[in-house]
């Protein structure tokens, strides 16, 4: 993540905060959660202890006591997050989670993402083990990551004459799907919140496209046909790319006060550009590297530091890198076709598909946990 990048972070926070929140009084929930809530309460309302003579004891305020008790001796002083086993825990119940929620999904088709989601509501907001403050200062991070592993899955299991087959359907419903989605929340924003029309598209467009992270695992458990799992994984793909292109030229429209159909026009094709010169330029020669190295076993995880390489050169350049990823990934995974185009002979395990698939697994499990 280069530093045009995080100049642009920092400048998009700080619009949001002076010009979006600053009429919003938030000084009475800075810092808080359910835990620091219950804390100050029960130390300024103890709850006396019951009498073992009289006819029974209390157990609701004596349980609610004891879960208070537990929860301010979950972290180190005024620490963000809990103590290092704690958040091993954390780890292990959201792994397990993970796991027992893709096998629910097998059985009744109830989506693991419920799962998850609500486990990170409850281990952060609710029980405080992990603090906001502490996830905002890791999210762009790791979003970075997920964005790159999972466009990178996407691109491994997209099957090309499939997505050219449909591919017209998948751009009118990214066209017609994300603007009505951006519209709603847009209108919403404006005459709701009294926001501004360019603050109000733009959180339409941060919130309002489908997900690949959620879609990409979705389409691999449920039983539809091929060319609609093809359809709608090329959709939400593309939902994020322009999502992510819309907000940027949304935020410089809001910094200058003037917004430009050319400039979203120019930003949109740069970034196209960018993606696929990066993806197939080296894609292909990537593929010759792979196939001389005679350490073949650890070829996946020189893959995915090309990955990572790719998308710092992409977001240098302007683009997300989430094109850069799935392009990248389009053509490691039609390995057989360039074999028999290119006369080379690849190795079988250029992509190790029992590691690859429990990296996506644990990407996406704690992406959607946070």
């Amino acid at each position: 993540m280069n530093i045009t990048f995080l100049a642009l972070l920092d400048s998009f926070v700080s619009f949001f905060r002076d010009e979006v929140f600053s009429n919003i009084d938030t000084s009475e929930l800075a810092g808080k959660n359910v835990r620091d809530i219950l804390k100050s309460y029960f130390e300024e309302n103890p709850i006396s202890q019951p009498d073992p003579g009289g006819s029974g004891y209390n157990f609701i305020p004596e349980g609610i006591a004891n879960l208070q008790n537990t929860l301010a001796n979950l972290s180190f002083g005024d620490s963000l997050v809990a103590s290092a086993p704690i958040l091993l825990l954390a780890a292990s119940v959201v792994i397990i989670m993970g796991v027992l929620g893709e096998a629910f999904f097998k059985k009744t088709g109830i989506p693991d993402v419920l799962f998850l989601m609500v486990l990170g509501i409850i281990i952060g907001p609710v029980l405080g083990i992990i603090q906001p403050e502490a996830v905002l200062q890791i999210v762009p991070y790791f979003a970075a990551v997920a964005l790159i592993i999972i466009m990178f899955d996407g691109g491994l299991n997209l099957h090309i004459g499939k997505v050219l087959k449909t591919a017209h359907f998948a751009v009118v419903l990214v066209i017609v799907g994300f603007t009505v989605s951006v519209g709603i929340v847009a209108v919403f924003a404006h005459y709701g919140l009294g926001w501004d029309w360019i603050a109000s598209i733009l959180l339409g467009s941060i919130v309002g496209g489908s997900s690949s992270i959620i879609v990409f695992g979705l389409v691999k458990k449920i039983h539809i046909s091929d060319d609609a799992k093809s359809m709608l994984s090329f959709e939400s793909a593309l939902t994020d790319i322009f999502a992510v292109i819309i907000a940027f030229v949304l935020f410089e429209a809001a910094l200058s006060g003037e917004f430009s159909l050319d400039l979203l026009g120019v930003t949109i094709g740069k970034a196209v550009a960018v993606g696929l010169i990066l993806g197939l330029g080296v894609g292909i020669p990537w593929m010759f590297v792979i196939s001389k190295l005679k350490n073949a076993q650890h070829s996946y995880m020189l893959t995915i530091g090309m990955v990572f390489m790719l998308f710092f050169l992409a977001t240098s350049f302007g683009e997300s890198g989430a094109l850069t990823a799935l392009v990248f990934g389009i053509m490691l995974g039609k390995k057989n076709y360039f074999t028999r185009v290119l006369k080379v002979k690849f190795p079988e395990d250029v992509i190790d598909d029992s590691l690859h698939s429990q990296v996506t697994f644990l990407v996406r499990a704690f992406s959607l946990f946070l």
